[in-house]
């Protein structure tokens, strides 16, 4: 399979589970990539993905699920644009959809991480930070 077609495979299979967002609340790795590079607004990146998959990579600056949960309460976290991301987007949408409800300006990036890795400006860094094309998939046919 080539890269173009499983892109596609991909997006067929995650309208299953945007379809319940708003097209407002996805958000593109061009949109996030530009937020994060050019723009002043602040932002928080969550992953949604298991310890295990995070510890192979994530997007530099994301913070665990588990961690956003411990302190959205204490912080400012439901008035800031706070985008979520798993492998594929599933996870992350199935996130979007329970913190809209509490008022959250929540986003899910659209493809998740595999959209993310082809993107030509997407990186993702390793827990030391440093530069990987690595990535954790939770099932084969998701490698690209």
């Amino acid at each position: 399979n080539s890269t173009e077609e499983i892109v596609r495979q991909l997006k067929a299979f995650a309208s299953q589970f945007t379809k319940g967002l708003a097209p407002e609340n996805l958000i593109t790795c061009e949109e996030l990539w530009k937020l994060m590079n050019e723009s002043d607004e602040y932002i928080l990146l969550v992953d949604t993905r298991s310890d295990v998959e995070i510890s192979v990579s994530k997007i530099k600056g994301a913070i665990t699920y588990a961690e956003y949960m411990e302190r959205m309460d204490n912080e400012n976290f439901p008035f800031v644009k706070t985008v979520f991301y798993s492998t594929i987007g599933k996870r992350s949408c199935h996130v979007v959809s329970e913190l809209l409800v509490k008022g959250v300006k929540a986003y899910s990036l659209e493809g998740g991480l595999i959209k993310w890795c082809n993107y030509e400006k997407g990186e993702l860094v390793d827990t030391n930070g440093s530069p990987t094309h690595m990535i954790h998939v939770f099932n084969a046919e998701y490698r690209p």
